[in-house]
């Protein structure tokens, strides 16, 4: 372990003198958070936009339609008036129309009728384009069932918060009266809300909030009441439509469709633009706070400092059932984990501010200058049309038009023959369309939030953990771990004096986001200096110098632009500069880079930077230099796969790219497949070589042959050239399938002493049939079980255990910075983040990290963690002592790995092992 001493001598040696600037903030965690000047805001943010802008546009609209003066409520315009209204009577004749039918009724029909209505239709609405918002291209996240769950989850929690917001019989009275005294003194909007706030206060102090009794919603429950507002939103608005997922693969013999996603039409994409501006349902159901978060004092208490959010527990289960989730929380209770409270503690008082100059560029890029988006990496301008239906596709469609699965007649050969060509062709429109739409959406949001919270002197974002350690912000879209958009739209509250490294690491910063990161720091400061001129230039009017357009992350190239401006106009002066904006070091595929400290794999480890260099070593060019001389090989032997390989190499200019390979060698220590591989080598060649829509057979036939041999060749070429990978993940797996006989979770402290909970329940699924818009839909809706799946368990053994450990990092890296005084920290799992003048400081402290993470043997403890589980279990079902189980398992476990000669502390002097 390396010691205090030595970390001292380390840090003396860089010599930083540095001082934190910024907000003036005299509370104190452990103060009364009543006590905070930003209380009464933050209590009006965290009661919740859905709620309080479904009520408001209800009396609104009850209001004037009493007056028949509906057109005084047209300054709301967009989604508020345009779709709530008009879904909440879609919701409010579902209930009328079961009620008057006889016979059975639907099982939900007690709770759709206690349901505001325009509450749900909020919900709704808002929980579908919150999930459209975040369609990946790779794993579409927008099933229906996806969202139905959600708006089930969200109704149910606010009818919770209404059942405890009107407390008991006495508080209702009093807060009636209060209201009506409101109206009578025509008090204004500050003074009511300083009342209330008051009377909130006081449920804080009396126990209010632990008298509310609530009888949970089962998951059927939430299920289908979300499918009822869903298809009320999807009726009434007639803007979304279910579309099969384009990235389905049909596999021969399996009966397996694909699922129903829920899409935006053709034509919303713009319209939403424009009608989000004025509507709050934009608006993500977790927002950034106004005052530091509360802090995380066990899984239960801490983030948002009201019962009016949504609760999280602090560290998030995804595999387990809901029982074993709640179970598995009060036993984290009962662990001790100071260094993971503390950095969870830190992230979230991080204090934030909306960088200004950025937004203000992005604003009019946004809602003025529309022939700069597609440039800018914003929402493309057109959607692309789907191709038309045959006329016997469409006789054939209207023939099966609301029957069940069973009863749907099948098309005749020929028609089958035009479906086929049909979706072949439309598929890839459908995916472009939704990622554009998902893109416009969480754009719109972003510059909406960002738009909000731009006169807040600081901002904080609430963190929680998930099972392995990692830190996530909860609020969504405008975050720190966001996208290019959201990160350069953001800058510390606080600023620290630029030193000269300060502006070294700021030259460094904008040359890496510009897309130089391969280069040496040196060569990355002097493009910089000669590139000074053309960046003042963008600074003073970055419409006319698109210059930053072309960069690898145009949003934070332009925020490092303008810090940069500002820095040398000071200079010139003869000011001290204070920045605000982050710096960030990023790892050299982190994933490898922990496997090959584990086995100490000298090879790979040159590779991704774990020995010192004067260069940056990059292993995906590395592999795409091994993959060139295989297909020169091929090329020169002759033979059936020659003329394939000539076609890799002419395409390629003779030079490999690494782009080719880069994802291929990221993944695969989160469990890369083979499939994956393929699927990542046919995107590739698809971007750089379009494959159009009227191939013919012989030419479709010669581009898998393409992707084939060269899936084929990196595969072996990744395993032999990066043995750490495959050898730890493959002892994992092997020690892993082992304990899965005990059908208990495997539990291992990582070094920085978060335990881990490794539990994958069986999924099982249900058919439900039901109705989305008059049309007949068969959904399967999965639950997990309590017992282990045995799959998924393995398959994600190894992916997780090394997120563990870069978690395991991230947090003494946190710990460390905390310890020398550093108070602005960001994350990005295997990126790290300070203000610039103490970026020395933060990359010695990410190389330490590493290091007391490897000094530590992991397997050694993984090995330990399979023990503590079999042990009691071959003891209990098979009889023996703890003597004989233990040598049983013994013979059982894989050996231990053969450690290799790579000199770990090496990472210490390894100038770009981060970069």
């Amino acid at each position: 372990m390396t010691s205090r001493d030595e970390r001292t001598a380390i840090l003396e040696r860089h010599n930083d003198d540095y001082e934190t600037i910024g907000i003036n903030e005299n509370w104190q965690h452990g103060d009364n958070p009543q006590s905070h000047p930003m209380w009464e805001e933050q209590l009006r943010l965290e009661e919740g936009m859905m709620r309080r802008g479904a009520d408001r546009l209800r009396d609104q609209v009850v209001v004037a339609s009493a007056r028949g003066t509906m057109t005084d409520i047209a300054p709301v315009r967009g989604l508020m008036t345009d779709w709530v209204p008009g879904i909440a009577e879609n919701i409010k004749e579902w209930c009328k129309v079961w009620d008057r039918k006889r016979g059975v009724k639907p099982a939900i029909l007690p709770l759709m009728r206690t349901i505001d209505p325009y509450m749900a239709a909020l919900v709704g609405i808002r929980q579908i384009l919150n999930w459209i918002g975040h369609y990946q291209s790779d794993v579409p996240k927008n099933t229906v069932q996806n969202i139905a769950v959600e708006i089930g989850r969200t109704i149910e929690y606010e009818l919770r918060v209404r059942a405890w917001a009107n407390g008991s019989k006495d508080d209702k009275a009093l807060w009636k009266a209060q209201q009506a005294q409101f109206r009578r003194e025509k008090s204004t909007g500050v003074h009511q809300r300083r009342t209330n706030v008051n009377r909130f206060n006081h449920h804080l102090t009396d126990g209010t909030f632990e008298q509310v009794s609530w009888d949970d919603w089962t998951q059927d429950q939430i299920f289908r009441v979300g499918w009822e507002v869903m298809d009320a939103v999807v009726r009434q608005t007639g803007w979304f439509e279910l579309i099969p997922d384009p990235n389905h693969v049909y596999r021969k013999g399996s009966k397996k469709g694909p699922r129903l996603l829920l899409v935006p039409k053709a034509g919303l994409t713009d319209w939403l633009t424009k009608a989000l501006d004025h509507a709050e349902v934009s608006m993500p159901d977790y927002h950034p706070c106004v005052m530091p978060p509360r802090p995380w004092t066990d899984n239960k208490n801490g983030g948002y400092w009201t019962p009016y959010v949504k609760p999280r527990y602090l560290i998030r289960f995804k595999a387990s059932t809901g029982s074993q989730k709640v179970l598995a929380s009060d036993e984290y209770d009962a662990i001790d984990m100071p260094r993971v409270y503390a950095a969870v503690n830190a992230l979230q008082d991080t204090a934030y501010r909306i960088n200004r100059p950025v937004l203000d560029v992005f604003s009019k890029v946004w809602t003025e200058l529309r022939w700069a988006r597609d440039e800018a990496y914003l929402p493309e301008l057109d959607e692309r049309p789907l191709p038309p239906r045959t006329p016997r596709m469409m006789q054939h469609r209207e023939t099966n038009r609301g029957k069940g699965r069973n009863d749907r007649s099948a098309p005749d050969e020929e028609t089958a023959q035009e479906i086929f060509e049909w979706k072949r062709k439309a598929s890839p429109v459908h995916a472009f369309n939704a990622k554009r739409a998902a893109r416009a959406i969480g754009a719109s949001a972003t510059l909406r939030l960002a738009t909000a919270f731009a006169d807040y002197e600081a901002i904080y974002f609430p963190h929680t953990v998930d099972f392995r350690g990692r830190y996530y912000p909860m609020p969504s879209y405008l975050q720190p771990q966001g996208t290019d958009l959201a990160r350069g739209l953001l800058t510390y509250a606080t600023e620290a004096e630029l030193t000269e490294r300060g502006v070294w690491w700021l030259a460094v910063c904008l040359a890496s986001n510009w897309g130089n990161d391969k280069w040496s720091f040196e060569e990355r400061v002097k493009w910089v200096y000669e590139n000074d001129a053309m960046l003042r230039q963008i600074a003073k009017d970055p419409y006319t110098n698109k210059e930053w357009f072309t960069a690898d992350k145009p949003w934070q190239v332009l925020a490092c632009i303008f810090e940069w401006n500002a820095y040398r106009e000071a200079n010139e002066r003869g000011e001290k500069f204070y920045s605000s904006l982050p710096g960030m070091v990023d790892g050299t595929c982190n994933g490898i880079q922990h496997l090959s400290a584990i086995i100490r794999d000298e090879v790979a480890g040159e590779y991704v930077n774990l020995t010192p260099g004067e260069k940056p070593r990059d292993i995906y060019k590395f592999i795409a230099d091994a993959l060139q001389v295989e297909l020169e090989a091929i090329e020169q032997a002759g033979g059936e796969h020659a003329q394939v390989a000539a076609w890799w190499l002419e395409f390629c200019g003779r030079d490999m790219p690494r782009s080719l390979t880069k994802r291929q060698v990221m993944v695969l220590p989160y469990g890369g497949t083979r499939q994956s591989f393929f699927d990542y080598t046919r995107a590739w060649l698809n971007k750089h070589d379009p494959a159009g829509d009227n191939l013919s057979d012989a030419e479709r036939e010669a581009r898998s042959s393409r992707v084939s041999l060269v899936v084929n060749l990196l595969w072996d070429i990744v395993k032999e050239k990066i043995k750490a990978a495959s050898t730890v993940m493959t002892w994992l797996q092997d020690s892993a399938r082992i304990a899965c006989e005990s059908n208990q979770p495997i539990f291992w402290t990582t070094p920085c002493g978060f335990v881990v909970r490794h539990f994958y329940g069986t999924m099982v699924s249900k058919r439900v049939d039901l109705f989305l818009d008059g049309q007949r839909c068969d959904v399967s809706l999965g639950e997990r079980t309590a017992d282990l799946s045995v799959q998924d368990q393995l398959r994600g053994i190894a992916p997780n255990f090394t997120h563990s450990l870069d978690a395991s990092a991230f947090t003494d890296c946190v710990n460390l910075c905390l310890e020398d005084g550093i108070r602005a920290i960001s994350g990005v799992h295997d990126a790290y983040g300070t203000h610039m003048a103490n970026m020395d400081v933060l990359a010695r402290n990410a190389r330490l990290a590493f290091v007391m993470t490897h000094e530590v043997d992991v397997l050694a403890n993984f090995r330990e963690a399979v023990h503590e589980v079999m042990i009691p279990y071959l003891m209990h079902s098979k009889g023996t002592d703890v003597h004989e189980a233990y040598e049983r398992l013994e013979r059982a476990l894989p050996p231990a790995l053969s450690i290799g000669s790579l000199d770990l502390r090496g990472v210490l002097d390894s100038p770009y092992f981060f970069h």
